[in-house]
């Protein structure tokens, strides 16, 4: 699988795919855009099992010789997911053994260099391998961060008996003062998300409790999935 990017670009680093060989993934190339404000970093998969989840870690120079060390993670599990709910293959839109994958990255101000290598990736068999200790845990926490927003979704949302009431209590999460809830957070995307679904069930001619039962089942389903991809066992 291969993504690819309009941005005109040119070459800036040629990695050997073989350069960081702790895990099953190495950085192929790194393209910039002429402005120096992104480069598309093409990762090729050196395993010979289906990566889910990704880490970049990255180190860009500047032209007034500062430098900055940033870590880049990309987590594919939810459209793996909408893959296998909808009676596919979840390894079908996984990175496959000896594909490619184009990764684009942006920074704050134009950089004038950027070098990148693998800190962590994830496999859809529920294993995992890390480089670099900060960019592996960041994986496995964001994962295990969103098994628990799907959860916490559906307490919240299970009680409604309308989408107006579903809203409400939407509303009360995102404004309650509390950290996990607010808008930007893991449960606050998926609450949102949900509600906006909901309101478009209704407007295409659904009850409210047949888009309130569809959403919740979905949401349980992509719960049971996220949670069984959550446990990761670290490779050696």
């Amino acid at each position: 699988m291969k993504t690819r990017n309009s941005l005109f670009v040119i070459l800036v680093s040629l990695v050997s795919a073989l350069a960081f060989a702790a895990v099953g993934a190495s950085v192929q190339h790194i393209r910039m855009t002429t402005d120096g404000k992104a480069a598309t970093v093409t990762i090729v998969n050196t395993s010979n099992k289906y990566i889910s989840a990704f880490a970049v870690d990255a180190d860009m120079t500047f032209p007034d010789g500062t430098a900055q060390h940033l870590i880049y993670s990309r987590d594919l599990l939810s459209i793996l997911s909408n893959e296998q709910r909808a009676g596919g293959e979840m390894n079908d839109k996984a990175i496959r053994p000896g594909d490619t994958y184009d990764y684009t990255i942006t920074f704050s101000k134009p950089a004038s260099n950027v070098a990148a290598n693998i800190g962590g990736v994830l496999y859809t068999d529920g294993t995992g391998e890390g480089s670099d200790e900060v960019a592996y845990r960041g994986l496995t926490d964001t994962r295990q961060m969103q098994a628990k927003a799907l959860h916490d979704a559906i307490n919240i949302l299970q009680s409604a008996h309308s989408v107006a009431e579903a809203e409400n209590a939407v509303n009360q999460a995102l404004y309650s003062n509390h950290a996990s809830y607010n808008p930007n957070s893991a449960l606050g995307g998926e609450l949102l998300r949900v509600l906006h679904n909901l309101k478009n069930d209704v407007k295409r001619g659904m009850s409210d409790q047949a888009a309130l039962s569809a959403n919740l089942d979905d949401l349980r389903q992509q719960a049971q999935i996220t949670t069984s991809h959550s446990k990761i066992r670290r490779l050696p």
